[in-house]
């Protein structure tokens, strides 16, 4: 495995972890008073507010081609706008669990999009790494308590949308990458894909937020917005994988399962200390396929024979067409 690829599944944790501190600010944001759409709303405006004040400070806003505005305002508008409305939507219709494991059927619809899109087969490995990392998550959110689980046929449709809008953020990022570098896709889908709340929710509409609900805002754009969607991207810059980097991601629950557990004292079951293991499983064996066919582990027979010819012709199309749009190193700058 090169450095490029190890180094994004670095990344790709660290916006996992990042996107697991969301439940924790929500919590506080909906005991506060705000509601589910007023949260979507206001992390959607603060994460285009900071990721403008990026280009600006970086000089990047001087590298943008208006040719490519339609095309970031589509991908902003599924893979921010979208996924931010319809998870909270479908949490109002849905149990927060129901919710919760239709918005991480995300991996699966990277998959199938990459196949269907970019000829990418979905591999046994990969197969088996989806149904490990969904079953997983449903543990992880309590799936098994039907006592509080509330399911309805819009609220599933819903919940669909907003795995498929989530998984938009990492399909079409292969577009996105022969454009500019990951930096600067994150950062305009974050400023792009607010559009659609000018519409749905335009600022005035939103009640003043108190000094407490200020604080909250500002942190879940700039940890669940604005930082992680940077990274996440950042690593999908180079040859790793989309769906693998998707099954990854999946990490998630278990990070907001913990934060649970550290910031409200939250009791983790069996159950889901089964499934966190399960995720676990599920994001490891993709990793270890890489490595065993990479000769990551004490180095392959073919890659001894081969004096690492096939590594060093891997090189990201970042590296090769687009050093110019960013100024450095892909994993160095963002």
């Amino acid at each position: 495995m090169n450095k490029g690829v190890k180094q994004g599944y670095i990344y790709v944790f660290l916006s996992a972890i990042l996107w697991g501190m969301l439940p924790v600010f929500t919590r506080l944001l909906y005991a506060a008073g705000s509601t589910p759409l007023e949260v979507s709303s206001v992390r959607a405006y603060l994460g285009a507010g900071m990721a403008l004040l990026a280009m600006l400070f970086s000089g990047d806003i001087r590298k943008c081609r208006l040719k490519d505005v339609p095309f970031y305002m589509l991908y902003g508008t599924f893979a921010i706008a979208g996924a931010f409305l319809f998870y909270a939507l479908s949490m109002r219709l849905l149990s927060t669990a129901m919710a919760a494991v239709l918005l991480y059927t995300g991996p699966a619809f990277v998959n199938i999009f990459n196949r269907i899109l970019y000829k990418i087969p979905i591999t046994p490995v990969k197969w088996t790494a989806l149904v490990l990392t969904v079953a997983g998550c449903a543990l992880v959110v309590r799936i098994y308590d039907l006592a509080s689980l509330k399911v309805n046929a819009v609220g599933i449709l819903i919940g669909l949308l907003s795995g498929i809008c989530y998984s938009i953020t990492t399909v079409m990022s292969r577009k996105a990458k022969e454009k500019y570098c990951g930096r600067m896709n994150g950062w305009l889908i974050l400023i792009l894909g607010t559009l659609p709340f000018w519409v749905i929710s335009p600022p005035w509409r939103i009640p003043a937020p108190t000094p407490q609900q200020w604080v909250l805002f500002v942190g879940i754009a700039g940890c669940c917005s604005m930082i992680p969607y940077t990274v996440y991207l950042t690593a999908l810059d180079g040859e790793l994988d989309g769906g693998v980097a998707s099954i990854v991601a999946t990490a998630e629950p278990i990070a907001a399962t913990l934060f649970g557990t550290i910031f409200f004292g939250d009791q983790l079951e069996k159950l889901q200390i089964a499934g966190i293991v399960v995720v676990i499983i599920g994001v490891i064996i993709p990793i270890l396929s890489e490595l065993s066919e990479q000769g990551g582990i004490g180095g392959s027979f073919a890659e001894k024979n081969s004096g690492g010819s096939t590594q060093k012709r891997r090189k990201s199309r970042y590296e090769r067409e687009n050093k110019e749009i960013c100024g450095r190193t892909k994993f160095k700058n963002f």
